[in-house]
């Protein structure tokens, strides 16, 4: 009969004395399992019944003794080994583990020559257990410890109660504060245009987080002035005649990393035009902050899941059919950021003048968290247009090999699957051709890359030049070329492969002569949907392997399927 194995659950914080345990105990006979604390020993061991239970006295969570005793009234693991194994010198500590419920004590450090003895030693019955006539005094002593730990327990519990009072009060007091955030942000969504986004702002920081005066100082048309636009809370007319010249390098340098900063007096502004017009309102402690990206955080607009989502919106047909290239829209992009156009729109100002109710750091943060929204929505105003603009460009690269300027691989299998789907629609054939520069590899390393390039670029040329305007011509890949001919049998393919193969070899190329083979020659492998396979991938394997035969027959030739 097959003897089963015993399981024995350690429970100890320190995770080197864990692996240092587990390791001495990787022995056939027992199953180690592990816990870093007493509640998730406690739970592993109702789960998984162990035999033996290994534990330290001091745990994180839980005495160990504690958790002995809590084990030891347990209906299920009663009867579970327990066994103390700590370094704990304590008056007394063997004595009062046992108590406990342990069922033996180990000291650290262990002796690793004899340690899984002592284990095999428990588990076949030996028991540990304090003299009877000592036992009411340790029993006396572990009860008065449990007290004393419980009074400790009641008094955090009570300081943490306190704190939580207090914490739920300011929760309370700024929850509104807080809600009314998350309804400015929604609000500012539905903006159309960069004034109705700062007119919105001005007007929320003052109805719904319930400060004095709000404005927005904007850049002119030039980027020279800063004039304010928009404002809230001031009497009369005081901020028409307010126009500072913009010195950025002057100012920006207090939105080095944050969006908003906390000026104490105008005194601390850098800029003298804007200190001057600061002053003229009678300002003291303010708020100052940019609808913008500060210095050093330039924030990541541009994201695939972006890109995706709003071509999604104006051309779905790009976004669904994966046509769209989102790495050459992100570039493009990234150019365009790079200016300051998005970087920044203009300085918010923001006090409590009638109140003179302080600015907290958690009106700081509040404020902060809605410039960072606010910015994000006024920089996808201003890319709206731009990106409209680049929808043209971008769709172009997105499905065009920038260096032979015919369409890409990526385009070419969706235009073959197209193709294939329309031929089936209709009953048609087509042809496709692959084609592959003889010895490129020889030139390429003879005459160097810029060489090769441009003999890639001309044999594209020649190609374009010498096929239908209903045949698809794309870069495959490397030196390898393909053509798809619509509406063409495989001997249709064979004349227009042969022509191709012709035209290159009596097309003179840069320092041909110096060849082995004396020139720049095609070698054309041609098959044909459905005669040689009933899908595109099954298509290219059949016109790859046609060219592979050309090859091996000597290049510079066509063969068929």
């Amino acid at each position: 009969m097959k003897r089963l194995r015993k399981k024995i659950l350690y429970i100890e914080d320190d995770l080197a004395t864990r692996h240092l345990v587990c390791k001495v105990l990787a022995n056939p006979g027992f199953d180690i399992l592990e816990a870093g604390s007493g509640i998730e020993g406690l739970q592993l061991a109702e789960k998984m019944l162990p035999d033996l239970i290994l534990l330290d006295i001091n745990l994180p969570d839980i005495s160990g003794r504690e958790l002995a005793t809590k084990l030891r009234s347990h209906p299920v693991l009663k009867f579970s080994i327990i066994i103390a194994l700590t370094g704990a010198n304590t008056p007394y500590a063997r004595e009062l583990s046992l108590v406990a419920g342990c069922d033996g004590y180990i000291e650290k450090p262990i002796d690793t020559q004899i340690f899984p003895k002592q284990i095999m030693e428990f588990l076949e019955g030996k028991r540990e257990a304090v003299p009877e006539t000592d036992r009411s005094f340790f029993q006396q002593q572990y009860q008065e410890g449990l007290v004393d730990r419980l009074a400790d327990k009641v008094e955090q519990l009570q300081f943490v109660n306190h704190e939580l009072i207090e914490k739920s009060d300011k929760l309370r007091t700024y929850s509104h504060k807080l809600e009314n955030l998350l309804g400015i942000i929604n609000t500012l969504q539905l903006s159309t245009t960069i004034d109705e986004l700062r007119q919105t702002l001005v007007t929320a920081i003052c109805e719904k987080l319930s400060f004095d005066r709000c404005a927005f100082l904007a850049l002119d048309d030039q980027r020279e002035y800063l004039e304010v636009t928009q404002s809230y809370g001031f009497s009369g007319k005081m901020w028409e005649s307010v126009r500072s010249r913009f010195e950025r390098n002057a100012v920006h340098c207090l939105f080095d990393s944050d969006q908003i900063t906390l000026i104490s007096t105008p005194d601390d502004i850098p800029d003298s035009s804007l200190r001057y017009t600061l002053e003229t309102i009678a300002s003291r402690q303010f708020a100052l902050g940019i609808l913008g990206t500060p210095t050093k955080k330039r924030t990541q607009l541009i994201t695939h899941e972006n890109i995706h989502q709003f071509f999604g919106q104006i051309e779905p047909a790009a976004s669904i059919n994966g046509s769209l290239d989102i790495e050459s829209v992100n570039a493009h992009m990234q150019e365009y950021l790079s200016s300051n156009l998005l970087n920044f729109d203009g300085y918010l100002f923001v006090d409590n003048q009638h109140t003179h109710q302080p600015i907290y750091k958690y009106d700081l943060k509040i404020l902060q968290t809605l410039l960072h929204s606010a910015t994000l929505i006024y920089q996808n105003l201003r890319l709206r247009e731009r990106l409209k603009e680049l929808f043209i460009k971008a769709e172009q690269d997105a499905i065009t090999d920038h260096l032979t300027r015919l369409y890409n691989f990526r385009y070419f299998t969706q235009q073959l699957a197209r193709e294939k789907d329309r031929a089936e629609r209709h009953h048609i054939p087509f042809s496709l051709l692959m084609l592959d520069i003889d010895y490129f590899k020889v030139y390429n390393d003879t005459f160097g890359h810029q060489a090769g390039d441009e003999v890639l670029r001309k044999v594209a040329t020649l190609l374009m030049q010498n096929t239908r305007s209903s045949d698809f011509i794309a870069r495959y890949g490397g030196e390898e070329f393909a053509i798809i001919c619509p509406e063409m049998d495989k001997e249709g393919g064979q004349r227009i492969a042969e022509k191709l193969c012709k035209i290159i070899a009596d097309t003179p190329f840069p320092n041909e002569d110096k060849l082995l083979n004396n020139g720049v020659t095609i070698s054309i492998g041609v098959a044909a949907f459905p005669a040689d396979a009933d899908d595109g991938d099954g298509l290219i394997q059949c016109a790859d392997s046609a060219l592979y035969s050309a090859k091996r027959n000597g290049r510079n030739q066509v063969q068929l399927y």
